[in-house]
């Protein structure tokens, strides 16, 4: 069982608003998708599913799972379902 003291010390990696190495906050890689839609000048539309959110860019779908926490493997993996739309490692720009 966790206490307050050891909450708050294993969740600092997650102050600010990025992916930190051990993963991110599902809201940074929605932030992320949604600045690179902007910069490529292309739609951007999340709407629910069953156990995932849907992202639409332009012409491509993707999905992001419900998790507080995204492994960054698995950001990096939907970031690159969305490279026909956005641009080659677009997310690292």
């Amino acid at each position: 069982m966790r206490t307050a003291s050891s909450w708050a010390v294993s969740h600092q990696q997650y102050e600010g608003d990025h992916l930190v190495r051990r993963g991110g906050k599902r809201t940074a890689v929605f932030k992320k998708i949604r600045q690179g839609a902007k910069n490529a000048g292309v739609g951007f539309e999340m709407y629910e599913l069953a156990r995932h959110t849907g992202v639409r860019c332009g012409d491509v779908t993707t999905t992001v799972p419900r998790h507080n926490e995204i492994p960054e493997e698995m950001a990096e993996v939907i970031f690159k379902q969305l490279v026909p739309v956005l641009g080659k490692r677009w997310w690292t720009k």
